[in-house]
């Protein structure tokens, strides 16, 4: 380690309100900015077509967006040349920003070829050290993506690890596969909490949730991207209208799928004991989960949900919330007893964990979970020096 000052940029490929930089890499760079260290977030804008980009500051650390986003204003995907075109521009966009910022340390946030060929090109251009964290397997996440451009992903994927200075991943499961791809040094940062979500909510907080989103005493939650491939919230509609109980479902967040989601919960006759909530302030999301028999993980058995940390499960054991998920990638391993575990995909399976957690009522029961360690004052020390930004005994001041 040298005295050199840093000047750490990291680039992401997602606008800073979408669940990865908002979960993750915000919260990282807000601890290094914490502490004193200069951390820049490149990012990309569904909306840059329509609207001029403009730079901001969250959390004190200087948000930029530099070009399109690959998804557009309505939130579908680009696919053929549109989603190439837009590619190419980010990626000489991202490369002109960094080389305009002669960075020391370049973080590539997920191992996407928009941001990582970009970050190949300048570190070699600035003499700048290369690192990866990655919390999803972009290629299995892109399910929608034509084949060719899903394995044109895949192998970027593959390849990036095996040239950068260190790697970091969001689960053991994705740890130990690039391990055995040839990684030894990879390790482990999982997702964490702030301050305000490692707190218990109390009956008034509980109280004035429901009172604003007219909800019910009882209910089960699903809160996150509504979609149908890499959330699976189409298994967790079908399973709740089998498992045709009385307690509600709320359901909260957005996504372009949200319309036939409406849809797929009117043909199963359901629709009517859901509340769709649509996108609600995050300081409000303890609160609904706390308040929750239990919240829903929905998954399926595929690479894309094994590598994820879903905030949601952590969030929902701050407060004491069970969750209804599958033993698949770290679930099990974080959640231990608080856990309702269900064969991944299996929809029958998925019913009986809903009907079985309305039944009993757990929320007399249960107890909070001592979630301290996933504080990002915990967690984000392990980030930086894992990656080398920062000597031990400042990271862990």
């Amino acid at each position: 380690m040298t005295d050199t000052p840093r000047n750490i940029v990291i680039v992401c490929t997602s606008a800073p309100w979408h669940p990865g930089p908002r979960a993750r890499m915000i919260p990282l760079a807000a601890y290094g900015v914490s502490q004193g260290i200069p951390v820049t977030l490149l990012c990309l804008d569904p909306y840059a077509r329509t609207t001029p980009t403009q730079a901001t500051t969250i959390d004190g650390v200087a948000v930029i967006p530099v070009a399109q986003m690959h998804v557009g204003a309505d939130g579908i995907a680009l696919r053929g040349l549109s989603l190439v075109w837009t590619a190419m521009c980010a990626i000489v966009a991202f490369t002109r920003e960094l080389m305009r910022r002669q960075p020391t340390d370049i973080v590539i946030a997920k191992a996407q070829p928009m941001n990582g060929i970009a970050a190949c090109i300048a570190a070699w251009w600035c003499g700048a050290r290369l690192h990866l964290d990655s919390d999803d397997d972009e290629a299995g996440s892109h399910h929608a993506a034509h084949w060719f451009m899903q394995y044109l992903l895949g192998m970027f994927e593959r390849w990036l690890p095996s040239h950068v200075t260190t790697t970091t991943c969001a689960t053991d499961w994705q740890t130990e596969r690039l391990r055995t791809r040839g990684i030894p040094s990879v390790q482990t940062v999982p997702n964490g909490l702030s301050d305000n979500q490692l707190i218990q909510s109390d009956a008034v907080q509980k109280l004035t949730i429901r009172q604003r989103y007219g909800l019910p005493p009882t209910y089960i939650v699903y809160a996150g991207n509504l979609s149908t491939g890499a959330h699976a919230v189409d298994l967790l509609i079908e399973a709740y209208a089998v498992a045709a109980g009385d307690v509600p479902l709320v359901i909260a967040g957005s996504g372009h799928e949200r319309a036939a989601l409406h849809q797929l919960a009117q043909q199963r006759q359901c629709e009517q004991t859901i509340h769709w909530l649509g996108n609600i302030p995050v300081a409000d999301i303890p609160a609904l989960l706390a308040g929750a028999i239990a919240s829903v993980d929905p998954v399926r058995q595929c690479d894309a949900a094994a590598a994820r940390c879903p905030l949601k499960i952590l969030e929902s054991m701050a407060q004491g919330t069970p969750v209804i998920t599958s033993d698949l990638g770290d679930r099990s391993r974080i959640l231990g007893p608080a856990g309702i575990y269900a064969t991944p995909g299996d929809v029958a399976a998925y019913a009986t964990a809903i009907r079985t957690s309305c039944a009993e009522s757990p929320q007399a029961q249960r107890g909070v979970t001592d979630m301290r360690a996933y504080s990002w004052q915990i967690i984000a020390p392990r980030w930086y020096t894992a990656h080398g930004l920062v000597p031990n005994e400042v990271a862990y001041a």
